[in-house]
């Protein structure tokens, strides 16, 4: 029979046990009505939404520990300590919150998703998402954010980070070592804040793919402000106020596969602006911009999948007349609508040609075809004369000999037929040779 000291110890040890592991069944605890639980795609769910809590619960229902949460649309104003550690992912949308305690999340370091979308947090901190050894995606989209302090997502927290998203925010201040060594780190999404120029990420070692700086009041990118971001794939800078690039801006991007450039107000692309990435490129979208003429060497017209033109004042003139040649601007020229010049005013510029953009490449083609058929009679009447001087020279001696022994009597004063002269001379053949060079 067990001692009664016996029986403390297995009391104790079954009690740490069961504080060790917070699945959300505590004795003794009613959960809220409204919460369910249910298997979804074999991962244990319990589902609260829109139910009117205040509070995160104290406990759920079920009969397995929780590795889904989701609490969303409720009116939890203040996110404080969670501490159902078995999570993999926890949903706390449009609940209002304002406030998330420090360290808050401390338990959960299995979860690998965190969502706080549409609630009015303000302000986070080093130590917000501390515990969080394992999340791979977080969203912040959505609240009221207007500074992001230093170290506000910090790498020892959060080692393992790939997906952080803070659009739809009021941020207009990054601190530069905010998102400092997140190496994990592949897509920022900073999209819709009041952000007025890129932030700096010259010290923050980032490996991202993915940058989404849409949608902001960017007025100007510096030269070579992406330096740091080679590997980058993807970069949105559209619904900015941008009027120019410099020509370098991109020249660190060498595996840049697509960016965003429309709803600005670009009006001169330098022709070397994708000179770095050019290998890689395979959509660009320059579409609702102050585009009126674009440089034939531009782009990789040829490799391009996706190019966007439309929504461009465009000067249709013979300057551009190379686009049609290209099968990616073809493709999509069905909105090239000319602004100018007048006589072609609102016409697409797909259904034009030379005669009515008044191109001079007909009296050009005609000035050619003459000036190489006068040269081509020029070469023949040349090679004529050359191959007669050649004929000539070729001719055998003794074709000449009668015109050359005429030639020498008569130098010699003797007449055919005088038989006082009838005896001949004799005449060596060198005598017979220079004479015909003389009569030459």
């Amino acid at each position: 029979m067990m001692s009664l000291k016996g029986l403390i110890i297995v009391f104790m040890t079954i009690t740490q046990s069961s504080d060790g592991i917070h699945s959300g069944k505590e004795p003794g605890c009613i959960p809220p009505d409204g919460c369910q639980f249910q298997m979804l795609e074999g991962a244990p769910t319990v589902t609260c939404n829109n139910i009117g809590l205040e509070t995160i619960p104290a406990c759920l229902p079920g009969n397995y520990p929780p590795r889904h949460l989701l609490i969303n649309e409720n009116n939890i104003t203040q996110i404080t300590s969670i501490i159902y550690d078995t999570l993999e992912e926890l949903y706390l949308e449009s609940n209002n919150a304002i406030v998330v305690v420090s360290e808050a999340f401390r338990h959960l370091s299995k979860l690998k998703l965190l969502s706080l979308k549409y609630n009015l947090i303000r302000d986070i901190q080093r130590h917000t998402f501390i515990g969080l050894t394992s999340l791979e995606k977080l969203y912040l989209t959505g609240n009221s954010m207007r500074i992001l302090p230093e170290q506000a997502f910090y790498y020892g927290y959060l080692p393992l980070l790939n997906i952080l998203d803070l659009s739809n925010n009021s941020i207009s201040d990054i601190g530069d070592t905010s998102f400092q060594y997140l190496r994990n780190l592949s897509k920022l999404n900073l999209r819709n804040n009041n952000l007025a120029s890129v932030p700096l990420f010259e010290n923050a070692a980032l490996d991202l793919d993915d940058l989404n700086l849409g949608d902001n009041k960017i007025e100007q990118v510096p030269h070579d402000g992406f330096k740091t971001l080679t590997y980058l794939k993807i970069l949105s800078l559209d619904g900015n106020m941008l009027t120019d690039l410099p020509h370098s801006a991109f020249w660190s991007l060498k595996h840049l596969n697509v960016i965003h450039l429309e709803n600005n107000q670009l009006r001169l692309l330098w022709y070397n602006l994708f000179h770095v990435p050019w290998e890689t490129l395979q959509e660009v979208y320059l579409h609702s911009n102050n585009i009126d003429v674009i440089h034939p060497h531009l782009l990789p017209w040829r490799q391009l999948k996706v190019i966007t033109l439309e929504r461009n004042p465009w000067e249709c003139t013979c300057h551009a007349t190379w686009m049609w040649s290209i099968e990616a601007v073809i493709n999509n020229s069905t909105s090239i609508i000319c602004k100018t010049p007048t006589d072609v005013h609102g016409q697409n510029f797909k259904y034009l040609n030379e005669e009515t953009l008044h191109c001079p490449h007909s009296a050009v083609s005609i000035i050619g075809i003459v000036l190489g058929v006068l040269l081509a009679i020029g070469l023949l009447i040349i090679l004529g004369y050359i191959l007669f001087r050649c004929i000539r020279r070729k001719q055998p001696a003794h074709s000449i000999m009668p015109k050359t022994t005429t030639s020498i009597y008569r130098r010699m004063g003797g007449k055919r037929g005088n038989h006082r002269n009838s005896q001949q001379l004799p005449v060596s053949n060198q005598t017979i040779q220079d004479a015909s060079d003389d009569e030459l």
